[in-house]
């Protein structure tokens, strides 16, 4: 094959606006947005340790992503009959004389994917949305080359094998999240032993909470404040609150006896200063006045024990679904290979 890429002037590709700002401006403002959200969050307290640990990491993922980009990112130049793409991690020659082939792809929402072969059998790929110079460095690249159709059927499995992956990647979470539902059940019955018991006195009548998101509306949760906690909340979440609640019913200076978790009483009152795990509310297992049980441990227990039962069954629907999926991707890319 006549070499003609190296009679052109050689080309280096120039960085897009769009990708600059997708993959790196992004991120950047996803890591401030998630420190402002994470400073906000441990002034005025966190509802639950699990809320409290996942907004502690939320800066996590677009510092991984904004390394990922900035260490991985080639930069591609051609010229002198050579073809060098480099990056913070990685260095590749290639000669332009050992093009045996090139296809163009549409890929869905990346555009355009110039697909290189060559002699020893290795492939390069270069997005169309990576750079500002695409055109110049498609011209150069695929000068005197020849179009070969099967590198797009190559693509394609490639493809299936990416979704595969993502599939897997799905179903191994649902398993992990199994996993953690199994955990919670097991550790029921909660018992009293296992639990901080108080005598506090009520600062304020019973309030109802019904949080709404994006028209969504989340299961009510009931909070009690006392004289001898100030700016504590002591919550009995909507999943495990009977439809109707006699707790309601209580009045500023009412004197309860209640049994709350040990863990949330430690961060949110012995520890409240905590850096990571500042607490402003308390889950709360019983609730008595006087000689009146208004929310009894078994309760709790039962209702808790039907709401992990309910999250079982439907994960376990979301496993079989992914299971399906990806027991035919795998059929399907069985039969093609």
């Amino acid at each position: 094959m006549k070499n003609i890429s190296s009679l052109l002037a050689p080309v280096r590709s120039k960085a897009s606006l769009l990708y600059i700002f997708m993959a790196v401006l992004v991120p950047c403002i996803l890591f401030a947005g998630a420190l402002m959200m994470i400073a906000v969050a441990r002034k005025e307290g966190f509802e639950d340790i699990f809320t409290s640990l996942f907004v502690q990491l939320l800066w996590i993922l677009p510092l991984v992503i904004l390394l990922a980009v900035i260490f991985s990112y080639p930069v591609i130049w051609v010229g002198s009959g050579k073809i060098e793409v480099r990056s913070i991690l990685k260095r590749q020659e290639f000669l332009s004389s050992d093009i045996t082939g090139y296809a163009e792809i549409r890929r869905f929402r990346k555009g355009k994917e110039l697909r290189l072969a060559f002699r020893d059998g290795k492939q390069l790929k270069i997005h169309a949305y990576h750079y500002r110079n695409y055109l110049a460095l498609q011209q150069a690249l695929t000068a005197g080359a020849e179009g070969r159709v099967e590198l797009k059927a190559g693509s394609d499995k490639e493809q299936a094998r990416h979704f595969l992956q993502w599939a897997g990647m799905l179903f191994g979470a649902s398993l992990l999240f199994m996993l953690y539902i199994e955990l919670r059940l097991d550790a029921l019955p909660l018992e009293a032993r296992d639990l901080q018991r108080l005598k506090v006195v009520l600062a304020e009548k019973p309030v109802l909470l019904e949080e709404e998101e994006k028209g969504d509306t989340f299961p009510p949760r009931l909070v009690l404040t006392t004289r001898e906690y100030p700016g504590i909340e002591f919550q009995i979440d909507g999943a495990v609150l009977p439809p109707s609640t006699s707790i309601l019913q209580l009045r500023p200076g009412d004197v309860l006896s209640l049994l709350v978790d040990k863990t949330d009483y430690h961060y949110a009152v012995v520890k409240n200063g905590h850096p990571l795990l500042r607490l402003k509310a308390v889950d709360t297992c019983s609730v008595k006045w006087g000689n009146q049980a208004m929310m009894s441990l078994e309760d709790y227990n039962a209702n808790l024990k039907a709401y992990w039962q309910f999250l079982r069954k439907q994960n376990l629907i979301a496993l079989l679904i992914v299971g399906a999926i990806l027991a035919w991707s795998a059929y399907r890319a069985h039969l093609s290979a």
